[in-house]
């Protein structure tokens, strides 16, 4: 039941989705945005639980620019960002 919930929230573009069901992963993580560029990039981003957002800093805002970017929207999350410092 858990695999079916984060493969279909993973897969709705929106990076603000609750994928994990766990308020403080899903603070940590963005995964729909990796797993957007996974799919994008093909050659990138096969971590699909997006560890590195959590771990190393600045790499959910590079991940962001890089999304936004790539599908020409203007999603912001300077909210998650500015609020680990």
């Amino acid at each position: 039941m858990y695999v079916a919930w984060t493969d279909g929230f993973l897969h709705s573009l929106n990076p603000f989705t609750c994928v994990f069901a766990n308020p403080i992963l899903d603070y940590l993580m963005k995964p729909v945005i990796s797993h957007t560029l996974h799919h994008l990039l093909l050659t990138d981003y096969y971590l699909l639980n997006s560890l590195d957002h959590a771990v190393v800093k600045g790499s959910m805002k590079e991940d962001m620019k890089l999304y936004n970017k790539l599908l020409e929207t203007n999603f912001s999350l300077d909210y998650f960002v500015e609020a680990k410092k």
